[in-house]
């Protein structure tokens, strides 16, 4: 034993808890007892929730030809996606066949339990037979996170599972717990952060700690425990303190960083609000530690305060993120459990407001066909299982700990979040206001948003938000990648401006651009392009905004609805239409958003009935110049746009008469007045933007 151990670790020093609930190699296992608040109104609401999508699972599993008893979803590769699937809904399973108020329904969710473990114990490297593919699983990127699901699950049951199915469960627990042991582990923050990867891993080491106490590596597993789960979610500066967390200073720890200094966190080469809600991987380790008596480790909550405080701020009314630097999963990927988990452990009012927006966003969803997704909301193999297990985890959590803090109301919660926040590390900027969401990005790729506040979640988080597409004729592939080669940031309390140069199809065009988003929620973006040499066909798709079209979305009512000065028209994002020009300076979309035209005639709008990406989404962009040819240096586009969240088709159209000037161009120099604001760009050698308006705040 190491001579600093703390008081905690001593604790796995004694004789584990004694129980009745059978024995294993590594001694007794302490039962999960029974909640004391399983009758509360929201573990209520997530039971009622997690029942449902049970019985929708239960529909897709079948057997397994290598055993008649055992059950499974996918093909039974040893892979994730053969494995995780049936892994990760286990909890949700164990959840029912223990807690459910129906008998038969217990009885039926623990026989699938049972099934679901007869795969996925029996094929891990410790079990007797191989996956379909004739191979075994273990030790792989993400397997620590498998059998931590079906460990978990299984302990809810436990006294359920004959002796062969509870030894294969310790071995495979064992197995993937012990590797970490000595292992040190990894740090990374740029386009890959190892936070999520070191929570999984400790998740499972945890478990074994909490799960099997008499094991001679119980002590171990807890002290490698606490080094992982601390190391999930460091910033460089925490990694260097002298703050005792968990009986030692964190330099003594010897860890490095994850997380930002701005606590935001970067995976798929983007900062993800998506793996930042990887907070919850290592507060799940709580409930084994309440189960067994034992106090919790300081680490299960190291900066999840300020990494959730940032999940709030990009919060949709609806319970989806705004994502600022684009989105590569599903945008159907609510996150009630981090709300629920911060809303009963950390009494946060404004998470219980949030989980409260999820649930009822939730259980929309869920009624459109008895489960929570439809088939072209998703493409991640796991997604399905992904919400029994949330489901299931929101309800345990209040079930031990009650039904958490009174929601803050709407209106709260808007006026604490509304501000400005600039993001130097994460190389972003957003502004919340009452009217929405603005933000510009310029890290892995340049992109800007400007999508209203409403449950209609009108605007997709498109990663050429703004900057559009360019393309030129016979540039393609590497050849033709863009790249950012300037920025220029500016941050007040109630306005930003952004001011960048892009290299567009391989450098063969410049783009020069600024953004600006206003007090009072209306964003200006304008831009400049000029061919680097002489180009023939120039295709230019810019001032671009995404816009999701999903009738079947339950907050959507009907198609999208455009009006412009003389027309208007509805589309149906499940119907196939061609793209098609509006020969007006204003569009209202839904009587919601409206956006004018500054220095060009018009736009486009490309509909779009394909999902991809677990989303339909349809562009509208300014009207496309000429395709040339054009000389060097010359002038391929100067023009912009306003946009207006939160506007009226008539309000568009004032605001569009109001401009009496329009866009003023004075070579590079760009400027336009929208009421009290006039937002003045410099597109030239050396980019730069500013506001002129007497209630635009200073940074403070």
């Amino acid at each position: 034993m190491k001579a600093d151990m703390n008081w905690r670790s001593i604790g796995w020093l004694v004789t584990g808890l004694a129980c009745a609930a059978g024995s294993v190699r590594g001694g007794t296992v302490p039962p999960v007892p029974e909640p004391p608040q399983a009758g509360g109104e929201m573990a209520r609401a997530w039971m009622d929730l997690l029942r449902r999508e049970v019985a929708a699972f239960r529909a897709d599993l079948k057997p397994w030809d290598k055993d008649p008893r055992a059950k499974l979803v996918t093909d039974g590769r040893h892979t994730e996606h053969g494995i995780r699937p049936n892994a990760q809904p286990m909890s949700g399973f164990a959840t029912v066949a223990r807690w459910s108020p129906d008998a038969a329904e217990r009885e039926a969710a623990l026989a699938d339990l049972v099934a679901l473990l007869r795969f996925v114990a029996a094929t891990h490297d410790t079990g007797p037979l191989t996956a379909s593919d004739g191979k075994k699983w273990k030790n792989q990127w993400q397997s620590a996170l498998w059998a931590q699901y079906a460990g978990m699950a299984a302990w809810i049951v436990w006294d359920r599972l004959d002796a062969d199915l509870r030894a294969q469960v310790e071995a495979m627990v064992g197995h993937e717990a012990d590797r970490f042991l000595d292992a040190p582990p990894p740090f990374q923050i740029l386009r890959d952060t190892k936070a999520e990867e070191n929570a999984w891993n400790a998740s499972v080491v945890s478990l074994a700690a909490c799960m099997f106490p008499d094991h001679p590596r119980a002590a171990a597993r807890h002290e490698a425990g606490v080094r992982w789960h601390l190391s999930s979610f460091l910033t460089a500066a925490d990694a260097a303190s002298d703050r005792v967390v968990d009986g030692r200073p964190l330099r003594d720890w010897k860890l490095g960083a994850n997380v930002h200094p701005d606590y935001t966190m970067e995976n798929h080469d983007r900062v993800h609000p998506s793996y930042m809600g990887t907070i919850t991987l290592n507060q799940m380790a709580h409930l084994a530690y309440r189960w067994t008596g034992r106090p919790a480790p300081e680490a299960l909550d190291f900066n999840t305060k300020p990494v959730y405080d940032l999940l709030k701020f990009f919060s949709h009314p609806d319970g989806r993120m705004h994502f600022p630097d684009g989105q590569d999963w599903e945008l159907h990927r609510l996150t009630p459990m981090v709300h629920a988990i911060m809303n009963v452990l950390h009494g946060d009012a404004e998470a219980a407001y949030f989980e409260r927006a999820s649930l009822d966003t939730l259980r929309r969803m869920q009624a459109r066909t008895g489960r929570t997704l439809l088939p072209q909301e998703y493409f991640f193999p796991s997604l399905p299982g992904m919400y029994v297990a949330c489901y299931a985890n929101a309800f345990l959590f209040h079930a031990w700990w009650g039904d958490g803090a009174a929601p803050a109301s709407a209106s709260a919660v808007q006026r604490r979040l509304a501000g400005l926040r600039r993001f130097d590390a994460g190389k972003f900027i957003a502004h919340r206001t009452a009217q929405g969401w603005n933000s510009f990005a310029w890290g892995t790729r340049a992109m800007g948003l400007a999508i209203p506040f409403a449950d209609d979640l009108l605007g997709s988080p498109y990663e050429q938000g703004f900057v559009g597409r360019v393309a030129v004729a016979g540039i393609d592939g590497k050849a033709a990648r863009d790249r950012i080669e300037s920025t220029s940031p500016w941050a007040g309390t109630n306005a930003f401006t952004v001011a960048a140069v892009l290299g567009r199809a391989g450098g063969a065009v410049r783009q020069a651009v600024a953004m600006a988003s206003l007090p009072d929620g209306s964003a200006v973006y304008l831009e400049r392009l000029t061919a680097e040499r002489a180009l023939t066909n120039v295709t230019v798709e810019t001032g671009a905004i995404g816009v999701l079209n999903e009738p079947e979305w339950p907050h959507q009512a009907g198609p999208r609805r455009l009006r412009w000065e003389g027309g208007g028209r509805e589309i149906d994002g499940r119907q196939p239409a061609k793209p098609f020009d509006i020969p007006s300076q204003w569009v209202c979309i839904d009587d919601r958003w409206g956006f004018v035209a500054l220095g060009t005639g018009g736009w486009r709008y490309q509909p779009n009935d394909k999902p991809s990406r677990g989303r339909r989404e349809q562009i509208l962009h300014l009207a496309p110049p000429p395709p040339g040819p054009h000389a060097a240096d010359a002038a391929i586009a100067g023009r912009g746009l306003i946009v207006l969240p939160g506007r009226t088709a008539d309000e568009t159209a004032a605001v569009a008469a109001a401009l009496a000037r329009g866009l003023e161009v004075d070579g590079p120099r760009m400027g336009v007045r929208l009421g009290g604001n006039r937002v003045e760009a410099d597109l030239g050698a050396a980019p730069s933007a500013r506001i002129t308006n007497s209630r635009v705040a200073p940074p403070h």
